[in-house]
């Protein structure tokens, strides 16, 4: 099954999105920093990446642009920005996210975004 990232500093936000996804039956890494999350997304190539806007070292939207801009990273490859805040539309299009997804989400809102995962996949 394909492996997701997961990255914020917060372990209460990542335990419940990690918990969700690992019943649907995908492995799921944890970056706690912005640096961190480049490196595990470089060396294991995840389907989808949730980026915390607020990471340290390097932020979200940084982390997005970094990724954007290596030719190693499939441009397809889903990179959402993990936040409940509004973003300037300009600003997330910008860094190259694909999409937002809320930290209060619903279950049923993973399960549909990892069914088009699979969807793609297939």
């Amino acid at each position: 099954m394909a492996t997701i990232l997961i990255a914020t500093m917060d372990s209460t936000d990542y335990a419940t999105l990690a918990a969700e996804i690992e019943g649907e039956g995908y492995d799921v890494l944890w970056a706690s920093d912005g640096q961190e999350a480049v490196e595990l997304t470089l060396e294991h190539r995840p389907a989808i990446a949730f980026i915390d806007s607020s990471l340290p070292l390097f932020n979200g939207f940084e982390v997005a642009e970094i990724l954007r801009g290596d030719p190693e990273v499939p441009r397809d490859m889903p990179l959402l920005l993990f936040s409940d805040e509004a973003v300037e539309p300009h600003r997330f299009d910008a860094v190259g996210f694909t999409a937002q997804f809320h930290k209060t989400h619903s279950h049923e809102s993973v399960r549909e975004l990892l069914s088009g995962l699979a969807y793609q996949a297939g």
